[in-house]
């Protein structure tokens, strides 16, 4: 076996960084803001981990390593291409970043490197050959193009990171063409048209909220009970530090991990006017999560439906695998017997739940097991980091969810009551071995593949990076009707599927963006290499709006148009 370690300047036999107190928490902050998003010290997240690489790499080299990635990784030889290739991305530029403070980051790295004893990546060169370089079919240009109109900015607050802003976007039933917009730092705005006010600030009245550590920490999701306009009740999901506070799941992690986050589903009451939320709230379930990745990233209601109906007022929610499988761990989701990594199906207004809070709806796939160790809640399992559940009403509210893969296909699925979606046997339709190395992915056979429910659609990393899960299109916009409109969340892309009735087209089409008067894209747009995209759909109007993390601007689509050739973004 050959495996590459160093290719670059070793770094000097002496002590070169201070581990004064200023400095490390100095560097504790840099790391979370412009970082940890992208790497952890013992594990990887998009890129590789950075525990032990101060111990093969002088302080010189680093600060070249920030400031021109690609100029420094082109230097590296075959451990440069082989992490390029395994992890898809090349590290942005921060060119901004003063020397004094990448060092600080980097005793950072390097204490922590000590504290948890951590020993640099090692790189094998001999599975350099086996990377699949495209599993999945590639993404097709489209002709359409979407006009695009800045609507609004969002305030940026103080020590937020880049990766914490807006999220979700949801319409508000009884103020017309009003919108509720939240971000990962707790807020709920009401947005009138330019105007906006806050909705609902978790930070100021959760005592045990955060937004940080992990990228989806914070406020993960809200939505409003299809009775809102009666009961005037809305729901959110947010992270909280773990201090010990019962969850549905205590007892599911060993001892030896603990608990990373706990990921709490609250019930607010909203003012007699619909324009606020009350500061009183109801805890409505808690669940334990073993890292600080992968938690409650979505929830949803099925709109529109009549009172009568059997899935009135069931709350969906989208639990990713609590990053188990960063921390080698799959056993911990991937199975009934688990919340972790599913689909859940619940009546927060009912009873007859665990902690006698909420209700389990009949009509659940596992509800009447008689092993009481199955989790009833469950609807479907089988998924990596579920972002968005979204419903194509056109077709009969078929459930569909976007998942995040880990490096090499991210997937569009069709989700199905007791369905196994396939992580963390399956990437896609990739074989993926989490225990060994989670970001290689093999051919399976049929029969393996056969056991799991099959993605519609998937796209490799060549294409993009992160699924940000969009929307069925269903207003005026005839280029777009019945649509699957969604995105990536790195790269700012934009792309649509078709979603007829037979299902038989899963072909991924691209979407290009004209924004003040020409072709362009997000990352131009934002200035960004990491554009931190989501995707919003006001149902009653019918108009389909963007948000961008980086300059907190939220965007409309106002018109759509073929053009004659197909362009290539630079």
């Amino acid at each position: 076996m050959s495996i590459l370690l160093i290719c670059c300047q070793n770094a000097e036999p002496d002590q070169p960084y201070q581990l004064n107190e200023e400095t490390l928490q100095a560097g504790e902050r840099l790391f979370k803001r412009h970082c940890a998003s992208c790497h952890g010290i013992k594990e990887g997240v998009i890129g590789p981990p950075l525990g032990g690489i101060t111990e093969i790499f002088a302080p010189e080299v680093l600060i070249d390593l920030i400031k021109e990635p690609e100029k420094v990784m082109g230097e590296m030889a075959l451990r440069s291409k082989i992490l390029q290739k395994k992890y898809s991305s090349v590290m942005p530029v921060f060119y901004e970043l003063e020397k004094e403070l990448i060092v600080n980051v980097f005793a950072y790295v390097h204490h922590q490197s000590q504290v948890q004893d951590v020993k640099p990546l090692i790189v094998d060169t001999t599975s350099f050959a086996q990377l699949i370089l495209q599993p999945a079919p590639p993404v097709q240009q489209s002709t359409i193009c979407l006009k695009l109109e800045d609507q609004l900015t969002f305030p940026h607050q103080p020590e937020q990171p880049p990766d914490k802003g807006l999220a979700t976007l949801r319409s508000h039933p009884a103020i017309l063409g009003a919108l509720l917009i939240s971000d990962q730092m707790g807020k709920i705005y009401l947005v009138e048209g330019r105007k906006k006010s806050l909705f609902l600030d978790l930070e100021a009245i959760v005592p045990d909220f955060i937004f940080s550590p992990g990228i989806g920490t914070g406020l993960g999701s809200f939505d409003l009970h299809p009775g809102f306009l009666q009961n005037g009740l809305i729901y959110t999901t947010h992270a909280e530090k773990y201090l010990g506070k019962p969850a549905l799941n205590d007892g599911d992690f060993p001892d030896s991990i603990g608990v990373g986050l706990q990921w709490v589903l609250s019930e607010w009451q909203v003012a007699s006017d619909l324009r606020y939320a009350r500061n009183d709230r109801r805890e409505v379930l808690r669940l334990n999560t073993p890292t600080t990745a992968h938690g409650v990233q979505d929830i949803s209601f099925v709109p529109d439906l009549p009172p009568q109906d059997a899935d009135y007022g069931n709350l969906y929610l989208g639990v990713g695998d609590g990053g188990c499988n960063n921390i080698r761990m799959p056993e911990l989701a991937d199975t009934k017997f688990s919340l972790l990594g599913s689909i859940l199906r619940i009546d927060p207004r009912g009873k007859n739940g665990r902690n006698g809070r909420y209700g389990i709806p009949s009509g659940n796939p596992f509800l009447e097991d008689e092993d009481k160790s199955v989790y009833k809640e469950l609807w479907a399992y089988g998924f990596r980091n579920p972002h968005r559940i979204c419903w194509d009403r056109l077709q009969g509210n078929r459930m569909i969810v976007a998942d995040i893969g880990e490096a090499n296909v991210e997937e569009i699925n069709i989700v199905e009551r007791g369905r196994h979606y396939g992580w963390s046997h399956l990437e896609g339709n990739m074989g993926v071995d989490t225990k060994k190395d989670k970001k290689v992915v093999f051919e399976v056979s049929n029969h393996i593949r056969r056991q799991y429910h099959p993605p519609l659609g998937q796209f490799s990393h060549r294409d993009g990076k992160a699924i940000s899960g969009g929307f069925v299109y269903q207003g005026e916009l005839k280029d777009l009707k019945g649509k699957y409109i969604f995105g990536d969340i790195v790269t700012g892309k934009v792309f649509y599927m078709h979603m007829d009735a037979e299902l038989q087209d899963s072909t991924i089409y691209e979407l290009s963006i004209h924004d003040q008067g020409s072709l362009t894209t997000f990352a131009e747009i934002t200035g960004s290499t990491r554009v931190h995209l989501r995707i919003g759909y006001d149902r009653f109007a019918g108009d389909l709006f963007f948000m961008t993390k980086g300059d907190a601007t939220l965007r409309k689509v106002i018109d759509t148009y073929v053009t004659n050739e197909l362009w290539t973004p630079p």
